[in-house]
């Protein structure tokens, strides 16, 4: 896709385009004026939705002189543009406003807003009302015929329509909307050139193009005459939707991609090739770009993959996080039609024996254990120079280092219940005689609106092998697990059995109770000896209401000798549902939430 190569400066393109020096604006449209509240009225469900309908109705009239058409046609086109969503008024305010992409039935609700909207204006009479009528109705044509609600094509779509279209599409991308961020000017031109033909008349997306291009050059040039002087700009003007920075290529502002688009398979193409979607800030960046500027992370080929099709089939969208092994992207599998996610190896370790079993067997676990708190595996593949991925279920929800971030600490029986939960999940992957050895509030991920959990991350799990032995998948000597949430004997480098996870659900139960970290430190150091003397203040200093019963609980969980401690995952859930059934809220099987 050919770049636009426009990135000027909002504000000083804004006011070229619509201020008051730019041909006769500086007059008040006492019509305009009328009319925009008029239609506004329409859709009260979004408050932004008057200056949504003026910066239609200015780009409408940017397009429409830019053709050269008439004065009257120019005022008729920009004025009955006003009322090309006053068909909204049937849809659902939740689901104009939804922050997220719409379902099949969702979809239908929205897209006979056309035919409401052209039974509404097309009784009148009136010219005005006229070309309203025909804009409501096909503003959502596409030039190669593939829209709603006829399917026309080409010049079938009746011109105004046409216009609106594309000033219609161009805003939405460029604003902040209920279900999305704006994207800077420049992406947004990208995308609309690289549908055009299809989504857009061509002629009409290199109107607004040259229009763009005019108005960066007469900023700039105005701008280098009167460098201390704002330029004019009216109070109807399209506000700044994010702030720009003029750039050669090598640097540009990063954005994230809305909700909606992530989703949208073609939109995403399209800005995935000139941006990748960042693993770590989880924005969107230019391909040149080496570091990532929010989070001061290297980024290497691995974190760039977004936009990529696996194997023919696998289409890597947003980037959902890396790691020292491995990169992780949300994705779309081409053929079925699915929301999936997809953990690729690190090319640099791909070469390395050990780094591929432990891939392998994280699969291998995920796949054999089959219990529904473990991630579903679907498939388990080489792309290109045999670097291996896995595919698994894409999860919508949010992990409970989240969770601890926003609330600082949990009701009791809440913290309680996702310890019962955790502990379910862990007796199953006990019994195949795996230890997951990496258990934090990272990999406690909560999906279905929080009432399932998934514990995620078995990359330095310890298996046994057929004939019964212990292996190690990391090799001898190499660091493993997380300070915070190592048990006494992991943190000594001694070997570790099944307790030392249930001593790990012990530090997370006492976090989710306190809010304070059990075993803490200036550095990974002082951490790790913390951990290893069990060197920790008592939970009742942080919460006196704390049950005695509990207190007793949390004592063994975290007692330094593994024999002193609980030693099974049922014993341990079996003493935390004792507490548990004391309220009367609980329901056994099922996380709590206040």
């Amino acid at each position: 896709m050919a770049k636009s190569k426009i990135t000027p400066n909002n504000c000083d393109v804004f006011a070229t385009l619509f201020g008051p020096t730019n041909s006769d604006r500086g007059q008040p449209d006492l019509a305009l004026d009328a009319l925009v509240p008029l239609a506004a009225a329409y859709q009260h469900q979004d408050e932004s939705i008057a200056a949504h309908i003026r910066r239609v109705a200015g780009y409408v009239r940017l397009i429409a002189e830019g053709l050269g058409l008439s004065d009257d046609q120019v005022l008729l086109y920009q004025h009955a543009s006003t009322f090309h969503d006053v068909g909204m008024v049937d849809v659902p305010s939740e689901v104009l406003l939804k922050n997220g992409p719409l379902n099949a039935e969702e979809l239908e609700k929205m897209r006979r807003h056309t035919e409401v909207g052209h039974r509404l204006l097309a009784t009148s009479k009136s010219p005005l009302m006229q070309v309203a009528a025909l804009i409501a109705r096909f503003h959502h044509e596409s030039f190669d015929g593939s829209g709603y609600p006829l399917g026309l094509k080409g010049e079938a779509i009746p011109m105004p329509a046409r216009i609106t279209t594309l000033a219609d599409v161009f805003d939405a991308l460029t604003t902040k909307r209920p279900f999305k961020e704006p994207y800077p000017f420049h992406v947004a031109l990208d995308i609309i050139e690289g549908v055009a033909g299809r989504q857009f008349d061509p002629r009409l997306v290199a109107t607004l193009t040259q229009a763009f291009r005019e108005a960066r050059n007469t900023s700039r040039l105005q701008a280098r005459e009167q460098p201390t002087t704002p330029a004019p700009s009216l109070p109807s003007a399209p506000p700044q939707p994010i702030p720009l920075h003029p750039w050669d290529g090598a640097e540009a502002p990063s954005f994230n991609l809305s909700l909606r688009d992530r989703t949208n398979k073609e939109v995403f193409s399209l800005v995935q090739s000139g941006y990748f979607s960042c693993p770590y800030c989880k924005s969107l960046h230019p391909h040149a770009i080496r570091v990532c500027p929010t989070e001061a992370m290297p980024l290497r080929e691995i974190h760039k993959l977004s936009g990529r099709v696996l194997n023919d089939k696998y289409l890597l969208q947003r980037a959902a996080g890396a790691g020292g092994m491995a990169a992780v992207y949300e994705a779309w599998h081409l053929r079925i039609e699915r929301r999936l996610a997809i953990k690729i190896l690190d090319p640099q370790l791909a070469n390395n024996p050990a780094d591929l079993t432990r891939f392998f067997e994280e699969a291998r676990i995920f796949a054999t254990v089959g219990h529904p708190n473990l991630v579903e595996v679907l498939d388990f593949d080489l792309m290109e120079q045999s670097i291996p991925f896995i595919v698994m279920e894409f999860l919508d929800g949010a992990d409970l280092a989240k969770v601890l971030s926003d609330r600082g600490k949990l009701d009791l029986l809440t913290a309680l219940t996702i310890s019962m939960e955790l502990l379910r999940t862990l007796e199953a992957v006990h019994a195949k005689g795996i230890v997951h050895r990496d258990i934090k509030p990272e990999n406690i991920y909560f999906i279905n609106n929080f009432a399932r959990l998934k514990l995620l991350d078995f990359g330095i799990s310890l298996l046994r092998t057929p004939e019964g032995r212990r292996r190690r998948i990391t090799e001898e000597g190499r660091f493993v697990g997380t300070p915070e949430y190592m048990s006494p004997e992991q943190a000594l480098g001694a070997d570790v059995d099944h307790r030392s996870d249930l001593f790990t659900v012990g530090e997370i139960l006492y976090e989710m109770l306190t809010g304070h970290i059990a075993f803490d430190g200036d550095n990974p150091m002082a951490i790790m000896m913390a951990v290893s003397s069990t060197r920790y203040t008592p939970a009742q200093h942080h919460l006196p209401s704390l049950p005695t019963a509990l207190i007793a609980i949390l004592d063994k969980a975290l007692a330094r000798q593994p024999e002193d401690r609980f030693q099974s995952a049922a014993e341990f859930s079996d003493a935390l549902s004792k507490v548990a059934n004391q309220d009367e809220r609980h329901r056994a099987a099922q996380i709590f939430w206040p």
